[in-house]
C-alpha cells in the first residue's frame, strides 16, 4: 500500500477542529444534564462511529493505491509542413467570412487535435516562404496561424512547386544523419488555381522522399469574386472582373500522385474533422519510450465506508433526555 500524500500538518488540523467541536458539544450536553437532572452519558454511544468515518475520510484524502505493474509508454508522433496558399484568390467570400479566414479557423482545429506532432508552416503564392519551423510549440504555431495575411507574400499567381521544394528541404535537414525510420507529412492548403509549370517534378521528388501528401481545397465551383480593399474587385487586363474557382481536379491529382488524400471546405462539405482523423490514423516515428508505474487508486473504499457510516449516524436516532408534563 502507498500513499500520494503523508500524514502531515492538514490532517492534523482537521484532527484537532474535530475533536474541539465534539468537545464543545459534550460539554453543552452535560451542561444541559446537569440543569435537567438527566445523564448525557448515550450522547458519547456515536463518538466511535464519527470517530471511525473521519478517520476513513482522512485515508481517502490521503489517496491510498496499490502499485500493481510497470509499463512501457511509447511517444510517437509525425513531422508535418503546412503550406498555406495566400495569393489574392484566397480572399474571396464564396466561403464565408472568407477562404483565408475559415483556413485560419480550420488550421487551429488542426494544431489542437495533432498535439504530439510537431508542425511547421509555409506560406506561398508564387514564391514560397518559411513562417515557423517544426515545432511542438502549439501557441507559436497558432500566433503564426492568426497572423496570415496575403500581403505576406507577392501579389501574383499560385504555384505549388516552390512550397513542396522548400517542405523537401526541410525534411531533408531533419534526416540528416539520422537512420530511424521517419514518418513525414505535408498538406497544402489551396484553391487549386496552379500556375506553376514545374509542380509535377516537385510532386515526383516528394513521393521519392516518401513524404505523404495531403491537400485541402477551399472555395466554391460556382466561384467568386476578389475583394480588393478600397478598389472594389479585382480586375483583369481587359477591366472585366476575375472570378476564381475551387479547382479541386488539381489538387485531387496532386495528393493521389503522392499517395496522399484530397480533402475540401466548400459550399457543399466540410471535411475538416474527416482530414484531421485521417492523419491522427497515419503511422507515426517512434520518438522515444519510458517506464511508468501503474497503480490502482483505492481511496474509493475509504470514502464508501465513511459515507455508509455518516449515513448511519445520521439515521441512527438517541434519546438523550426525558421530559415529563
Amino acid at each position: 500500500m502507498t500513499w500520494h500524500y503523508s500524514f502531515g500538518s492538514f490532517e492534523w488540523t482537521i484532527i484537532g477542529l474535530i475533536a474541539i467541536c465534539y468537545l464543545l458539544y459534550a460539554v453543552r450536553l452535560i451542561h444541559i444534564a446537569h440543569k435537567t437532572g438527566t445523564n448525557a452519558y448515550l450522547a458519547w454511544i456515536k463518538l466511535p462511529i464519527r470517530g471511525a468515518y473521519v478517520a476513513l475520510l482522512i485515508m481517502a484524502i490521503m489517496g491510498p493505491s496499490k502499485e500493481q505493474i510497470k509499463k512501457e509508454i511509447k511517444a510517437v508522433g509525425k513531422d508535418i509542413y503546412i503550406a498555406v496558399d495566400l495569393s489574392q484568390s484566397m480572399l474571396a467570400e464564396d466561403i464565408q467570412p472568407s477562404r483565408l479566414e475559415r483556413v485560419k479557423k480550420a488550421l487551429e482545429y488542426v494544431t489542437s487535435q495533432l498535439a504530439a506532432d510537431r508542425i511547421g508552416l509555409i506560406i506561398f503564392s508564387s514564391q514560397a516562404f518559411l513562417q515557423c519551423p517544426l515545432t511542438y510549440d502549439k501557441r507559436a504555431i497558432n500566433k503564426y496561424i492568426n497572423s496570415l495575411e496575403v500581403d505576406l507574400v507577392p501579389k501574383q499567381g499560385t504555384d505549388f512547386e516552390p512550397a513542396i521544394r522548400m517542405a523537401l528541404q526541410k525534411f531533408k535537414k531533419e534526416k540528416k544523419g539520422s537512420n530511424k525510420k521517419r514518418s513525414d507529412f505535408m498538406l497544402i492548403i489551396s484553391d487549386g488555381e496552379d500556375f506553376g509549370e514545374s509542380t509535377a517534378e516537385a510532386l515526383k521528388s516528394l513521393k521519392d522522399e516518401k513524404v505523404k501528401l495531403y491537400t485541402l481545397g477551399i472555395g466554391s465551383r460556382n466561384g467568386s469574386r476578389i475583394p480588393v480593399p478600397g478598389r472594389g474587385y479585382l480586375r483583369d487586363k481587359l477591366g472585366k472582373e476575375v472570378i476564381t474557382k475551387l479547382d479541386d481536379v488539381a489538387l485531387k491529382s496532386m495528393a493521389a500522385t503522392a499517395d496522399g488524400k484530397y480533402f475540401e471546405i466548400s459550399d457543399q462539405r466540410n471535411d475538416g474533422i474527416r482530414m484531421v482523423n485521417a492523419m491522427k490514423n497515419e503511422q507515426g516515428e517512434l520518438r522515444g519510450t519510458k517506464q511508468v508505474d501503474i497503480t490502482s487508486n483505492l481511496y474509493f473504499y475509504p470514502l464508501m465506508g465513511a459515507l455508509i457510516l455518516i449515513l448511519i449516524d445520521f439515521t441512527l436516532s438517541i434519546r438523550v433526555f426525558k421530559f415529563h408534563l
